[in-house]
């Protein structure tokens, strides 16, 4: 990677060391500040591992092939994420600290004479999750092994991030817009009391405050994004599987899936799930993809544990994919209901469903392209 070219876009304060990840209206850089690459530089007695701790993640707005390299609407998208970050900060809450990204620096916000356009922003600095994960490249870890999430993952990502997503919408009055697998880092750093990994919403550059008939349909969206999310982390989906053995039978399944990145479903390309026609799905096929409210499923390697009947009620009730309507629920309701339940499955969770969990998340960070090694380091380092 030639770091020189990314100069342009980075504030010269900070030195970029690696892209970590990117999207329609922005990129993000692993950055180290300019003063502690330049002591870093002329001290080698410091350690890697001292620096890697100084590291933050820049964003930058960047129109790039999408827009047509229209940068404007990416400033523009950019400058709403640091007005929203702003009102999370001023308003933090003490126990959703871990939840929500926090802004450290941002660049000017570019206000139109007029004011009747929105204002720009070219970058903002966030604090770094080292070996950034998101619940999406996590999630796929779980089909190299071809088991199936444990329900405690679902109730994991239920207490951790519905409190966050009430946050924003009952005290901050801002839906965020664009919940989702991609927008939801595993925090590498941090794990709960249960030993499973911190969630941190991110991206706030789709939220909305105001008109509020818009915010209120966008506030349903970010909880049917946040169901979605709960029901596709406990339920199997596949990549590239082939010659998996059938238990009963003892035979090689004879079919390959592939990941679909649309809705992230197992599919089978010779199929016919053509409205009205008859699938044909062979049994082992349904054991092996398994519908998400299954009585029983199996985990984690030599382990079949059985779906509790309350947590399967729970699954039902928040299970609204595919039909293109509102999610039909009161989620505060849900959560008086089931947030003791979901707490209860956290606190029976096994030491080898842990184990599984960590080894998948130091799995993924490995192969992170915004993992940051002392090898990177040192380039960036060198380049000055």
């Amino acid at each position: 990677m030639n770091l020189q070219l990314y100069h342009q876009y980075i504030p010269s304060k900070y030195i970029p060391i690696r892209l970590a990840g990117n999207g329609i209206f922005g990129k993000v850089y692993i950055c180290l500040p300019r003063d502690i690459a330049m002591s870093a530089k002329a001290n080698a007695s410091l350690r890697m591992a001292d620096l890697r701790n100084k590291t933050i993640a820049v964003k930058v707005a960047d129109g790039g092939k999408h827009l047509h390299n229209n940068h404007t609407p990416a400033r523009r998208v950019l400058a709403k994420e640091v007005s929203t970050m702003q009102k999370i900060q001023a308003a933090r809450c003490s126990d959703l600290m871990d939840q929500l990204p926090t802004i450290l620096q941002h660049g000017p916000l570019l206000i139109s004479p007029s004011s009747k356009e929105p204002p720009e922003c070219d970058w903002l600095a966030m604090e770094v999750f080292h070996s950034p994960v998101t619940f999406l490249n996590f999630r796929r870890n779980f089909t190299f092994d071809a088991y199936t999430a444990p329900d405690e993952l679902g109730a994991h990502i239920f207490l951790q991030l519905y409190p966050a997503l009430q946050f924003l919408h009952k005290n901050l009055g801002i839906a965020h817009g664009d919940v989702h697998f991609g927008n939801i880092l595993v925090d590498t750093k941090r794990e709960t009391k249960h030993g499973f990994p911190g969630l941190v919403l991110i991206d706030y550059g789709s939220s909305l405050d105001d008109p509020p008939d818009e915010v209120e349909t966008l506030k349903r969206e970010d909880i049917k994004g946040l169901c979605c999310a709960i029901i596709e982390a406990t339920e199997y989906n596949s990549k590239h599987v082939t010659d998996i053995q059938d238990t009963t039978q003892g035979e090689p399944i004879d079919r390959e899936l592939r990941w679909e990145e649309s809705g992230g479903d197992s599919v089978n390309d010779e199929t016919d799930t053509t409205p009205g026609k008859t699938s044909d799905k062979s049994p082992e096929w349904d054991d092996l993809t398994g519908y998400c409210i299954s009585d029983r499923k199996e985990t984690i390697p030599g382990k079949t544990t059985a779906r509790s009947p309350e947590w399967k009620k729970f699954l039902e009730l928040i299970d609204d994919r595919g039909y293109g309507e509102d999610l039909k629920i009161d989620m505060e309701e849900v959560w008086s209901r089931y947030e003791r339940h979901a707490t209860e499955l956290l606190e029976q969770v096994t030491p080898d469903t842990v184990q599984y969990i960590r080894n998948l998340v130091e799995k993924t960070a490995q192969k992170s392209k915004g993992r940051v090694t002392d090898e990177v380091l040192q380039t960036a380092i060198n380049s000055l």
